[in-house]
């Protein structure tokens, strides 16, 4: 079977730094016009057969830009070396063991400081955290002074962070 594309790779070789300059100019790139020139004449060696080409120099610089366009694009969607290495730096956030049981540990001890603290004390504690209420509106919701609400509030954590402090080690 003839091989359709030898005068398109013969203009190419022949042609060679005019398209070079022409392409390093559109992509702002010397190593990519090289590059692109490259694969231009590979697919041309493997391709199949071309009927023959009007302009065979516009030809050649379309298939070499589209070429260049396409590697721009692959390149986009790789990961650069910096990437790839911070992406084996990255730390494992999954709590140890130890820390879960800790966190388990302190959990209970609030939870048993919680339950023995005066009913009012809890619903003020619960508006704060829960709720996210400030101290005014709970101080209007309860019908108390702001003041007493910040002393309550003061109390309930000291309690908490208290029994949290004195817990049992697991």
């Amino acid at each position: 079977m003839p091989d359709g594309n030898i005068p398109l790779r013969t203009v190419l070789v022949e042609s060679y730094e005019r398209l070079l300059k022409l392409l390093e100019r559109r992509l702002l790139s010397r190593d990519l016009a090289h590059e692109a020139l490259h694969d231009t004449y590979l697919q041309l060696e493997r391709g199949k057969e071309i009927r023959p080409i009007e302009h065979p120099l516009g030809y050649l610089l379309k298939i070499a830009l589209n070429v260049a366009r396409g590697r721009q694009r692959a390149g986009r969607r790789l990961l650069s070396v910096a990437e790839i290495e911070e992406t084996f730096d990255l730390v494992d956030d999954t709590p140890s063991p130890a820390k879960t049981v800790e966190d388990r540990s302190e959990l209970e001890a609030f939870e048993r400081a919680f339950a023995e603290l005066p009913p009012r004390r809890q619903a003020i504690l619960l508006a704060s955290f829960s709720e996210n209420l400030s101290s005014n509106e709970i101080a209007r919701r309860f019908g108390l002074s702001k003041r007493m609400i910040d002393m309550e509030l003061k109390r309930a954590r000291e309690t908490c962070a208290e029994a949290i402090l004195k817990r049992p080690k697991k």
